[in-house]
């Protein structure tokens, strides 16, 4: 719709509908600070894009985080301890449970409370996510999990793959930074390239695992190239038009070979942009793959 968004330039171009009704454009650099000197030392304002953006980064504690195929967060609020009937703001309360997902397999249901897990208690949904990945593959984690004013015990098989999501993500970089939509679960307003993402992890069990990411972007943002790195292990690739800032889509983008156990870290970098953001993220995930 318009001339050049990401640069400032809001005239319409030829051929909008805004033209039809009598709009009629301007010069974009004919106004506000017209003294050189002055306009010398003006700072050039971050352009807002479309449905690429997400309001400003809430809490950690606040993300609503992917685990086992369902949306767990810590319980902070006292509407969440009214409905669950807490004792007070502890646990990971599921707030969704799909039919199919490995926690429904498991006995989780939606607005279950996990208070304790492996004998440890859960004091948030990171604290949860944390004990999970040190499970073993071969071997199941004991939860205490709050339903209905009761305390039910629950196992959960170790996990087979490893999630980085949006919500879990530290803001890293120079400059203005992505932000995290905590009502929506992605990371958006990516429209400086200096500035990336990183996670912590655990890898249980060493191997080689695919890399797939859920993300979105614009056809017009389409190929923008970035670099996904585990370790001292990269992988680069591009991101595909999906349609719109909010039409998410997964795709598998390669591999790395992680020869060790234990904590590691893991960074998302965009390397170059084609349009008006980077792209909109949901996750990367790490699939093992079985020899």
């Amino acid at each position: 719709m318009f001339v050049d968004l990401p640069k400032g330039d809001f005239r319409v171009k030829d051929g909008s509908p805004a033209l039809k009704i009598g709009f009629k454009n301007f010069p974009m650099d004919q106004f506000g600070v017209v003294k050189p000197s002055l306009r010398a030392e003006a700072r050039t304002p971050q352009m807002p894009v479309p449905g690429a953006h997400a309001p400003k980064p809430a809490s950690p504690r606040d993300a609503v985080l992917a685990w086992m195929g369902a949306k767990i967060k810590s319980v902070t609020t006292l509407g969440e301890v009214s409905a669950a009937g807490l004792p007070g703001e502890v646990g990971a309360i599921l707030l969704d449970v799909p039919d199919g997902s490995a926690a429904a397999a498991a006995g989780l249901r939606k607005l279950d409370v996990v208070l304790r897990a492996g004998g440890k208690e859960i004091k948030d949904a990171a604290e949860l996510l944390r004990l999970y990945r040190v499970t073993p593959p071969d071997q199941k984690l004991k939860l205490e999990v709050f339903r209905g004013q009761k305390r039910v015990t629950i196992e959960v098989p170790g996990p087979r793959e490893i999630t980085l999501n949006a919500g879990a993500a530290k803001m890293m970089g120079a400059g203005p930074r992505p932000s995290y939509d905590r009502g929506k679960d992605f990371v958006g307003s990516w429209v400086n390239t200096d500035a990336w993402l990183q996670w912590d992890l655990t890898v249980a069990r060493a191997g080689t695992y695919e890399l797939h990411i859920t993300l979105a972007s614009t056809d017009e943002s389409a190929g923008a190239e970035y670099e996904i790195a585990v370790g001292d292990q990269k992988v680069r690739a591009k991101t595909p038009g999906t349609g719109g800032w909010e039409n998410f889509t997964t795709q598998k983008i390669g591999a790395v070979d992680l020869a060790k156990t234990g904590a590691a870290t893991a960074t998302l970098r965009p390397v170059r942009k084609t349009g008006a953001a980077a792209m909109n993220l949901r996750a990367v995930t790490l699939v093992p793959v079985e020899k």
